[in-house]
């Protein structure tokens, strides 16, 4: 079991395969050896949060909770977002991670936006709408979260109709939905977890929206989004669900 956690600790990513062989010990002894090796590396707790969050999820929760205790910088605190998303309920990791990014400035909000990923989407995305409408710049990081959690065409609409910034994170979700295991460019998570348009509909009337928002706001990032969108429909919404 050593053995198997020192090889998920030195991959980049989390070797998906690591999970089944850990299943066949007892929890508390995979959280025994991952607590053996913070106690040699302090530095490895992202790392170790990763592989209980993958390797175990909910039976990792009284470690994960324990470890987290030590914390209360909301900074530190979104470092076990993905820890805190997979072995809490999803209750409490609203609860625990929410408040947590309402407390950072817009250069923090957009540093750790992509942890609203895992959480239900439509809390995550409620909490998107009511405490991001006076961000000023509006990074991708914001569509790419928006789109992980499933964001609907109902939600699109509604946020092209408000205006920026809602408008331009709108828009860059949908952009977030074209992406495939092919796309060039993208992450390695994002390409391995594509996100699509929920709930879209008819092609033609979402083109009509998307046209009717541009005659307010024409700038190149906006045109360039539209004409990308327009073009891979089909992809937005990997068909699925589709009134096409």
């Amino acid at each position: 079991m050593s053995r198997l956690v020192d090889y998920a600790l030195v991959k980049w990513l989390y070797p998906s395969e690591v999970t089944a062989f850990l299943a066949e010990f007892e929890p508390n002894e995979v959280l025994l050896v991952l607590d053996e090796k913070l106690a040699l590396n302090p530095f490895l707790l992202p790392k170790c949060l990763e592989i209980a969050a993958e390797s175990l999820g909910i039976q990792a929760y009284a470690w994960v909770r324990f470890r987290l205790g030590h914390y209360e910088d909301p900074h530190e605190v979104l470092l076990f977002a993905h820890a805190i998303a997979r072995c809490f309920p999803s209750v409490e990791a609203n609860e625990t991670i929410l408040p947590a990014l309402a407390k950072l400035d817009e250069k923090g909000l957009a540093e750790h936006i992509t942890c609203l990923i895992g959480l239900p989407g439509n809390s995550a995305l409620d909490w998107v709408e009511t405490h991001c409408r006076s961000i000023r710049n509006v990074p991708g990081s914001f569509g790419l979260a928006c789109a992980a959690v499933g964001i609907t065409w109902e939600r699109v609409l509604r946020w092209l109709q408000a205006g920026r910034p809602l408008s331009l994170i709108a828009l860059d979700a949908l952009v977030n939905c074209g992406t495939s295991a092919e796309t060039l460019g993208a992450s390695q998570w994002l390409r391995e977890n594509p996100p699509s348009l929920q709930k879209p509909a008819s092609f033609e009337a979402m083109g009509k929206e998307l046209d009717r928002y541009l005659e307010q706001d024409r700038v190149p990032r906006t045109k360039n989004a539209v004409r990308f969108i327009k073009e891979n429909w089909a992809q937005i919404v990997k068909q699925a669900g589709s009134s096409n």
